[in-house]
């Protein structure tokens, strides 16, 4: 068996290992085409595989312009066939050019040993006979390992930081797998076929399992967001509850002396009362008239209960709010961005003994693509902070900072940034969103 011979796999054989990793990944996901549809592509992706591999066998001065067509090719067809943007696409396209890689790998390391042991040459049958025994172990194993994320995977959303941590993996250990192969003679590469093999099968191996492992840190993180929101969702329609009921007592009680109010006008009241009466209630109205027109359902009714709050505690709110700016949030993340906001924001305001020091201002504006919001409030006495968040004041320190972590975790998502001060008694947190998030 010569170097050479050893040295070189076929690179038809490449091109089944990229096309059943492929099928595997596309199995797992949620699909865009018809079953006719998707066979059909899935058909036309290997045979454009094959023909390539099959042109481009053995030249090695195109190996890595090669490397890049078919990890392009592998991109566009889950872009194709899956309900995925183009970060998660070039998530699972990433994962599954390694996981080819290892199964091309380790089925020659079994043509190895399998032509070792008959004591015959390396070739095409053999390696079939590889591939035979490789690819069931393989795929299995990884449709075992994963079939329980499927539901899962259905929708995943890569932030572009999750993309450009497994993109850099990817890169990494291929370049690590085959640069002996490439360069030949380096620092860090082998002149050895066996060696080399054996060293090419173990790195993808282990790029195979950081990649799954992965993809299980990164399912586990977003199974927990996803718990998190369903407990914000729950607080918010406890919350929503208490502030109708508080809405009630509130306009049954303005219907209340309303009632009394007109009485007394009937019996009596002089018309500098009657007048002052009047002005007090147009006032009201039209506090409520500014907050409810912001150009967002949501953030409108946001802005009708906290105000009832604010009233009850005898606190003044202000706001100055531009709702479309924040159209590109959905329910969930506008009720959690705000309503912790704001809630945080009464919490420390009601326990200012000087009524006329609980102040809220809220600010929401878009300058240039770029969404700030702002909210300022009155505080007495220090804040502690613990890893740049306010130490919580609440009976349970398990709870520390639950409201600005679902805020910051949101900010995450579309890169913003959160900044927390404090200046002669009152507390600023400001919120800044880039153009790009807001598209």
């Amino acid at each position: 068996m010569t170097e050479g011979v050893l040295q070189h796999t076929p690179g038809v054989f490449y091109a089944w290992a990229y096309w059943f990793s492929a099928c595997l990944s596309i199995w797992m996901s949620p699909k865009r085409l018809t079953v006719r549809l998707l066979i059909g592509v899935q058909i036309g992706f290997l045979l454009i595989l094959t023909f390539l591999m099959t042109i481009s066998d053995g030249i090695t001065i195109i190996f890595l312009p090669m490397m890049f067509l078919y990890m392009s090719l592998i991109l566009y067809d889950i872009r194709l066939t899956c309900r995925y943007d183009v970060q998660t696409s070039i998530y699972f396209a990433v994962r599954t050019f390694i996981i080819g890689e290892f199964i091309a790998s380790l089925a020659w390391q079994v043509t190895f040993y399998m032509a070792t042991l008959l004591q015959t040459q390396v070739q095409y049958t053999t390696y079939a006979m590889g591939m035979v025994v490789t690819l069931p172990l393989v795929m299995l194993s990884l449709y075992f390992l994963e079939k329980e994320l499927k539901a899962f995977n259905n929708h995943l959303t890569i932030s572009r930081r999750e993309m450009l941590s497994t993109l850099i993996i990817g890169v990494a250990v291929f370049v690590i797998s085959n640069l002996s192969y490439v360069v030949g003679e380096s620092v860090l590469s082998v002149n050895v076929s066996k060696e080399l093999f054996l060293i090419r099968t173990l790195v993808d191996f282990a790029g195979v399992a950081l990649l799954n492992a992965y993809h299980f840190q990164i399912s586990g993180l977003k199974a927990r967001t996803e718990k998190d929101k369903l407990q914000d969702m729950l607080a918010t329609q406890h919350t929503n509850y208490a502030m109708l009921e508080q809405s009630m007592s509130v306009v049954n009680q303005k219907y209340h002396d309303l009632k009394y109010q007109i009485q007394a006008i009937r019996e009596g009241m002089s018309a500098e009362e009657g007048q002052a009466y009047l002005d007090q209630v147009e006032k009201e109205i039209k506090l409520y008239e500014a907050q409810n027109r912001t150009g967002n359902s949501i953030v409108d009714t946001i802005l009708t209960g906290k105000p009832i709050q604010c009233q009850l505690k005898e606190i003044e709110f202000t706001t100055v709010v531009d709702g479309q700016a924040l159209d590109f949030l959905d329910a969930v993340q506008l009720m959690t961005l705000l309503g912790n906001m704001l809630d945080n924001a009464i919490e420390s305001t009601e326990k200012i003994t000087d009524k006329q020091q609980r102040l809220i201002h809220l600010v929401v504006t878009k300058t240039k693509g770029f969404v700030r919001i702002r909210l300022e409030n009155r505080f007495e006495g220090t804040l502690e902070f613990v890893d740049n968040l306010p130490k919580t004041t609440k009976g349970k320190a398990s709870y520390h900072g639950f409201g600005l972590k679902s805020i910051r975790s949101i900010l995450q998502q579309y890169d913003g940034s959160l900044d927390i001060s404090t200046r002669g008694g009152w507390f600023e947190l400001s919120i800044l969103f880039p153009p790009h998030s807001s598209v």
